[in-house]
């Protein structure tokens, strides 16, 4: 998919392009680093992300000018450099789109810190490791008919393959009944991403779920018939060749 028409759209019509980045530290786009294609990109170091900071932690990137007010975001509006009247420093309403607001606590532990650079050392090994596992199911799923194994790296798109991307064949019985296949072999799958339409979230602020499907007939048809997700971690040689075996044979059930 080519990301640059739309870019390119969203600048012109003054539109600011937040870049969902969370599973994407290491990856590329034409030569590009995930999480600087927007205006803002945010990062993930959640426990099953590549790479993690022992449990919750982000990084948003910005090359706009509101550095000051980002470090006060993240840390209760928190102003060293003013006093409460008797108090070693002042908490700052911060200045959003529709007013002052709160801000919330968003820091780290130095111990999270620590984590997180010797987990960032170890990055180009992760995603060598990774991308190796991925080239040998891509490989393996190559034989099936039932099956579209992921899109190679290229020069334009490195991926971090957080998670291998299965996709079932339009000529096959779809991903529902690989899905049941593979759970019957013992195989955790889950298609990672689902439609923001069917959360309860939307129908609560007046989103139809019925209108918006028939309004994303791709979205639809990726979701409910066509992908579905396998774990790509730590997983040694035996075991990546024993998920490829079982995947195969749930896909000749196809």
């Amino acid at each position: 998919m080519d990301l640059d028409p739309i870019l390119e759209l969203a600048r012109r019509r003054g539109i600011l392009v937040v870049e969902d980045a969370a599973h994407a530290f290491g990856a590329r786009y034409k030569g590009r680093p995930a999480g600087t294609l927007g205006d803002f990109g945010a990062f993930s170091f959640h426990e099953k992300k590549n790479v993690n900071s022992f449990g919750e932690g982000g990084i948003l990137a910005t090359n706009l000018p509101v550095g000051e007010k980002l470090r006060q975001a993240r840390f209760l509006g928190l102003d060293p450099s003013r006093k409460a009247a008797s108090w070693v420093y002042d908490v700052v309403a911060l200045e959003g789109r529709r007013g002052p607001f709160v801000a919330g606590n968003s820091s780290s532990t130095e111990i999270q810190a620590v984590g997180l650079s010797v987990q960032l050392a170890r990055m180009p090994r992760i995603l060598e490791e990774r991308r190796r596992a991925a080239e040998y199911l891509s490989g393996r799923f190559a034989a099936s008919p039932a099956l579209v194994p992921e899109q190679p790296d290229s020069a334009d798109f490195l991926s971090t393959h957080h998670l291998y991307l299965l996709q079932t064949s339009p000529g096959s019985a779809g991903v529902q009944k690989l899905k049941e296949e593979l759970a019957a072999r013992g195989v955790a799958n889950i298609p990672h991403f689902a439609p923001l339409y069917k959360f309860e979230l939307l129908h609560r602020l007046g989103y139809s779920e019925r209108s918006c499907a028939r309004s994303c007939p791709v979205a639809e048809e990726a979701f409910l018939r066509r992908f579905t997700h396998l774990p790509l971690h730590g997983l040694p040689g035996e075991r990546l060749t024993n998920l490829a075996d079982a995947v195969l044979a749930a896909a000749a059930r196809l």
